[in-house]
């Protein structure tokens, strides 16, 4: 008997019953009501320059593929709604001797409400910037590459803040 009873606490058995009693039909837990889901979706406006397209080879249509590309890998839609929260990406270029720096942006804009005159505004809530030089040839993978990481950066920071409390 002694053997069996630390062979259970052993194995995590938390409760013993008396071999004259039954056992329970049962097992219950608790149950606790669905959370409600949020509703992922984000419009996405582009800023980049005419003159940066023509001159550096970018291709706005393939920029705006790929995020949504991956967004709805991630289950985020992408709808054109002005009520909802807008994930721009802005790209400006500079040529500059036989290099190109480049600064990117990707930040997301929510409605926000100012408690002091009481009026609603586009919040700046998730932002990452970053500046890049390279050959002016190699300008638009390089770019490509970078808002790859970002919009992968902001569907993870999104997933987690859109967790249903």
């Amino acid at each position: 008997m002694r053997k069996m009873l630390f062979s259970l606490l052993l194995l995590g058995a938390s409760t013993l019953y008396s071999a004259d009693a039954p056992p329970p039909s049962e097992f219950s837990m608790p149950v606790h009501p669905p959370k409600t889901a949020v509703e992922k979706v984000v419009r996405i406006k582009l800023e980049i320059s005419e003159s940066d397209l023509a001159t550096y080879g970018l291709q706005q249509s393939a920029i705006y593929n790929e995020i949504v590309t991956r967004l709805s890998l991630a289950a985020i839609r992408v709808k054109d709604d002005p009520s909802v929260p807008q994930l721009i990406l802005r790209i400006k270029a500079i040529q500059a001797d036989r290099a190109v720096a480049a600064f990117i942006q990707l930040g997301f804009f929510e409605e926000a409400n100012l408690i002091r005159n009481q009026s609603v505004v586009q919040a700046l809530t998730w932002s990452q910037a970053t500046m890049l030089s390279c050959a002016k040839e190699d300008l638009a993978k390089e770019v490509g590459q970078v808002i790859i990481s970002m919009t992968n950066s902001f569907i993870l920071d999104y997933q987690k803040a859109m967790v249903p409390l």
